[in-house]
């Protein structure tokens, strides 16, 4: 391929890929894995992680549970951390629910010889997804 057309290939690439971000064409992944990245962030006290994951809802919702009133989202991860028991374990991640712009997750907690199962909402947020504060 000569360099003018190999130039073209590539401006074209480059404008193609542009157009798709705009157009919402980025995946924004597994929404499994964003629930169990905020968990997992949650329970090791990783503020950062947790809080990026969160919509602003989710985040206010973190600093109410946590009791820290005033508190930014990471000041509230690193409360609630100390609340879990070292057994703490996510598991059976089912997605019940998703489209283009939501989804539902249903986890099983354990830890402190309890089992619950969860339902946790996501919302595609700046491509990607974020848990939302509409937990079930």
């Amino acid at each position: 391929m000569d360099r003018k057309l190999r130039t073209a290939v590539l401006t074209a690439l480059a404008a193609f890929s542009v157009i798709l971000a705009a157009c919402g064409g980025e995946d924004p992944g597994d929404p499994v894995d964003t629930v169990e990245r905020i968990f997992a962030a949650t329970v090791n006290g990783d503020g950062e992680t947790a809080c990026s994951v969160a919509t602003e809802e989710a985040q206010q919702n973190l600093i109410e549970s946590s009791g820290q009133k005033g508190a930014s989202c990471e000041e509230a991860v690193d409360a609630l951390a100390e609340t879990y028991p070292e057994d703490f374990a996510i598991s059976d991640p089912e997605v019940l629910e998703s489209d283009d712009e939501s989804a539902t997750v249903r986890v099983t907690l354990s830890g402190g010889g309890s089992e619950q199962e969860d339902e946790v909402a996501l919302v595609v947020e700046d491509g990607e997804w974020k848990v939302s504060g509409d937990a079930e």
